[in-house]
């Protein structure tokens, strides 16, 4: 029998790793999420429970496709399919279960484990800090910075040792680029470059109708590019002036899979993704200035 290639080693290690610190994360949320469910008690300790199969690689290490269960609940869920759906349906909300199953059959083929490990392991510092408690992410900052400066003293050294080539991407510019993640490239919170960065970077892989200028007409006209603007007659929120009561299942319906996308309507990379693949999707009729 021939041993896999190192690549295929490789990617079942990368996979392990993965399922390994989400199972963590999951764990992590300390209750058992199907507590007091159709009676039953809970017993044994936590564990990770997916609700779409784990075989859908797109929704794997999803956040949104996995419960903290106790294990009781954990297998009355596994061999009692109409209540496995009946509770993902409770937990997640109708509309939002189906949008996650509606992403789990839309991606096909290898992930990438890189950023999904990337990911894993607190490299997503927007999304995570967006999520973390004021304790946590006062912890979270003090390792990023001390993260950043290593960073620098050991980019330092290769710049002295071997100049990197001026026309090579680095690792954190092509994740930059896959995830259109363009925030703190400037100093301030959302510059308008950072925005137009993003814009182009997101319409770049989901045309809307009309294309550019006419996403950015009628981001002009809706909130004349203000990332807080707020009209309390609905209200409507941010940059693409969605309603708020919308806005929670807009997020989970239209973040790519993987890129983990902080929820909060002033974030402009959320909103402009999320309005974006809307358009992409639906069409302009949403927006009245459109």
């Amino acid at each position: 029998m021939s041993r896999p290639s190192a690549a295929v080693a490789s990617k079942k290690r990368m996979k392990l790793e993965a399922d390994r610190l989400f199972g963590a994360q999951v764990r992590g949320r300390g209750i058992c999420q199907a507590f007091g469910f159709d009676g039953i008690s809970c017993s044994m300790s936590l564990q990770c429970a997916h609700l779409v199969p784990r075989r859908y690689l797109s929704v794997r290490w999803d956040p949104d496709n996995a419960a903290s269960l106790c294990g009781a609940h954990h297998v009355y869920l596994t061999h009692f399919p109409l209540a496995h759906d009946r509770f993902c349906r409770q937990f997640l909300g109708a509309e939002h279960y189906e949008a996650l199953k509606f992403r789990a059959e839309q991606h096909h083929g290898s992930p990438d484990y890189e950023e999904i490990l990337y990911r894993l392991k607190g490299g997503d510092a927007e999304a995570n800090l967006a999520l973390a408690s004021p304790t946590r992410r006062t912890t979270m900052l003090k390792t990023l910075t001390f993260g950043l400066l290593l960073i620098a003293a050991a980019f330092t050294i290769k710049t002295y040792v071997e100049p990197i080539e001026a026309n090579e991407p680095t690792k954190q510019e092509r994740m930059r680029e896959r995830q259109c993640r363009y925030q703190w490239l400037q100093e301030g919170t959302w510059t308008a470059e950072e925005e137009r960065r993003t814009t182009s970077c997101v319409l770049g892989r989901w045309t809307v109708p009309g294309g550019r200028a006419t996403f950015d007409r009628v981001i002009s006209c809706e909130s004349g590019w203000n990332r807080l603007a707020f009209n309390p007659t609905g209200p409507y929120v941010g940059l693409g002036q969605h309603a708020m009561s919308s806005w929670a299942g807009r997020v989970r319906s239209y973040s790519p899979p993987a890129w983990n996308l902080p929820g909060s309507w002033k974030n402009s990379r959320t909103m402009i993704t999320v309005t974006a693949r809307m358009m992409h999707s639906v069409g302009l009729s949403p927006w009245s200035c459109a």
